[in-house]
């Protein structure tokens, strides 16, 4: 399988992995190498390894690769990213912040460099500029609980402590198993003076660390209860996570609540109730199933373009590509305006090879939505064979509305990689067993900058580490 087709099926799986329709509508470590230095004066492998190396070694490997105008871009970010995380192993913050400033002038949406920054400027005392790092780490990822607790952690030592507990409350309500979260909580109200309030959080920290399960289902219940079986859903597949036989019993709850797949009991219109219990067998796993539920709901609303797009997800989860785009050539048919029925349509085209098609439906759902990055990524993952400037240009789009998305930037750095040896320029080589390499590092965990833990959560009084 050539890296293009890998990179086209990824990309389809990725589209039968998301949810369909019920109304109308970072970082890898890089692994071991065949050789220690791949391009002449760069030793890539000392750089981008993890704790292998004395931080001594990794500074200056990676410095050859940072401080090279002339390397690809992504490569020279995850350098200066990793050196940075080598001066904090050494202890030297100033260091450190300055290479998160390069990584941010190269990138201002690398979340984890203003993240790091954050925490150094927190070692340093200088919590002013901790909260607004961040803040801009928040503002690319708003559904990261963590980021509130560190901000509320930084808050508390600026004597802001109403909205310390604010963003400690977010965190919670984002994620009620977040043991920082009550934690930090706990701290902000011991400093407020309010010993019982404390001693509730730190009890609730330490009950989440032996027990992350109980908060999830304790909010499944709850959601349960006010018959909001989706958010109850998403609370037991959290919990299946952790432990798939309690995920299991959580989902018998919702059973025993709403009812099995196929009574379609809980919606008053026919061919709306054959839809959702068509998703409900398509999320099991059962195609064949959904497909029949499907099938009852276009036949008694003929007219519906999602009934359409969703039986198309089943039967290209089935492989039947014909009988998925005969299906959304009738959802665009009924829903010119159907965007997300165009792009899956041209990802489908690309997947069976016939590119000519698959750019004309990416054109037109970019035209319909300009604003979904999944249709810059579909459309630069076809551009990559053929023209790889104008896949990097799509992926630039796609990152732009979507800064948060890994799996962009990975992509991103393949097609420069790739053009890189086309056109006969030093790169990273992997092994020939590896299909495709990310080259960028994952959490890397150097010794804390400062302190020691704290009384019911190891970390909340104390800086983190950088990560």
């Amino acid at each position: 399988m050539s890296r293009h087709t890998a990179a086209l099926m990824r990309a389809f799986v990725a589209w039968l992995s998301r949810g369909p329709l019920l109304a109308l509508a970072g970082v890898v470590v890089l692994g071991a190498f065949g050789g220690k230095t791949f391009a002449a004066g760069k030793d890539y492998n000392t750089c981008f390894s993890e704790s292998k190396f004395s931080a001594d070694r990794q500074v200056a490997a990676c410095t050859a690769i940072a401080e090279d105008r002339g390397e690809v871009p992504d490569l020279r970010v995850s350098a200066y990213f990793v050196r940075g995380l080598a001066y904090a192993q050494r202890n030297d913050i100033a260091h450190l912040i300055a290479d998160m400033n390069e990584v941010i002038a190269l990138d201002p949406t690398y979340v984890r460099a203003f993240t790091n920054r954050a925490i150094a400027w927190e070692s340093k005392g200088d919590f002013d500029r901790a909260v607004a790092d961040y803040t801009k780490a928040i503002a690319l990822t708003p559904d990261d609980a963590s980021r509130y607790a560190d901000r509320a952690r930084a808050l508390n030592k600026k004597g802001e402590h109403d909205r310390a507990i604010a963003d400690c409350d977010k965190a919670i309500d984002i994620d009620p198993a977040n043991e920082m979260a009550y934690g930090v909580r706990g701290v902000v109200w011991e400093d407020k003076g309010d010993a019982a309030r404390a001693q509730a959080d730190y009890d609730k920290a330490e009950s989440v660390r032996i027990d992350p399960i109980a908060p999830y289902l304790d909010r499944a219940r709850s959601s349960i209860a006010e018959r909001d079986r989706k958010r109850a859903k998403a609370d037991c597949k959290r919990i299946a996570n952790i432990d798939a036989d309690k995920g299991r019993d959580c989902t018998r709850l919702i059973v025993e609540a709403f009812g099995e797949p196929g009574d379609g009991a809980t919606d008053p219109n026919p061919a709306s109730a054959q839809n959702a219990i068509g998703v409900e067998w398509q999320e099991k796993g059962d195609h064949t199933r959904a497909i029949a539920a499907f099938d009852e709901a276009i036949r008694l609303n003929p007219a519906s373009s999602a009934f359409h797009f969703n039986r198309a997800k089943s039967w290209a989860s089935k492989k039947n590509y014909a009988r998925a785009i005969a299906d959304l050539d009738d959802a665009v048919r009924r829903d010119p305006a159907n965007a997300q029925a165009y792009r899956v349509r041209g990802m489908t085209m690309a997947q069976i090879g016939n590119s000519r098609e698959a750019f004309a439906d990416l054109d037109k759902a970019i035209a319909i939505s300009s604003d979904d990055p999944k249709s810059y990524f579909e459309r630069a993952v076809v551009w990559e064979a053929k023209d790889p400037d104008k896949a990097i240009a799509d992926l630039d789009k796609a990152i732009a509305l979507d800064p948060a998305n890994a799996d962009y930037r990975k992509e991103r750095l393949s097609v420069q990689i790739s053009r890189s040896r086309a056109n006969g320029q030093p790169v990273l080589q992997s092994p020939s067993h590896m299909r495709r390499r990310n080259y960028m590092p994952s959490r890397i965990t150097p010794p804390p900058l400062l302190g020691t833990s704290n009384r019911g959560c190891r970390r909340c009084r104390s800086t983190p580490r950088a990560r």
